[in-house]
C-alpha cells in the first residue's frame, strides 16, 4: 500500500513564508511511525507547489497512492481539499485522511461539506494513522468505530470515535 503524507499549499498570500516554510514535526512523526511498521511512505512537502500545479497531477500520477494523509493547519486547508480533489479525480478509491491541528478542530465541518475527505484523524496522530492504514489494507468498510482519534462517514451519517 502506497501511503503519501503532504504538507499542502496555503492559498492565502497573506502568510509569510518564514511563518509556513517548515513543514510539522507531527507529518514526520507519522512517517517515522508507519516507516517503523513497514509502510511504503513518502512525506511531501508542497508548501509552494500551487506555484506550478500541473505538478500535481503529474506527482499523483506517478506515484499512484492507495492513502494520502494531510498535515492540515488553517490557512492550508483549501489546497489540501484541492489537491484530495484531484486525488479523487485521478483514482476514486485513493483514500483520503486530514489531521492536524485544523482538521482537529473542524472535523465535522470538513466532513459535512468536503466528500472527497473520507476520514479526520483527530489530536496525536502517529498511532491513530497507522490504524486506519492498517485498516484500510484489510479493504473494510466497517469496523472504523474500533480506530480511536478518528471521525468519518458510514451510512451518509459523521461518526467521531473517543
Amino acid at each position: 500500500m502506497k501511503i503519501l503524507l503532504i504538507y499542502p499549499y496555503f492559498i492565502e498570500e497573506r502568510m509569510h513564508d518564514e511563518d509556513i516554510k517548515a513543514a510539522p514535526m507531527g507529518l514526520y512523526s507519522v512517517g517515522a511511525v508507519l516507516k517503523e511498521n513497514h509502510c511504503d511512505v513518502e512525506i511531501l512537502d508542497w508548501h509552494e507547489i500551487n506555484r506550478t500545479p500541473e505538478k500535481i497531477r503529474e506527482a499523483l500520477l506517478e506515484k499512484k497512492p492507495d492513502v494520502i494523509g494531510f498535515s492540515v493547519l488553517h490557512g492550508n486547508r483549501w489546497g489540501a481539499i484541492e489537491i484530495a480533489r484531484t486525488a479523487k479525480q485521478l483514482n476514486s478509491k485513493t483514500r483520503v485522511v486530514f489531521g492536524g491541528v485544523g482538521a482537529t478542530f473542524l472535523w465535522e465541518h470538513l466532513l459535512t461539506h468536503f466528500p472527497e475527505v473520507d476520514a479526520v484523524v483527530r489530536g496525536e496522530g502517529e498511532w491513530t494513522f497507522l490504524n486506519l492504514v492498517r485498516h484500510f489494507e484489510k479493504k473494510q468498510d466497517q469496523g472504523l468505530a474500533q480506530i480511536r482519534g478518528i471521525a468519518y462517514r458510514e451510512n451518509g451519517k459523521i461518526l467521531k470515535t473517543a
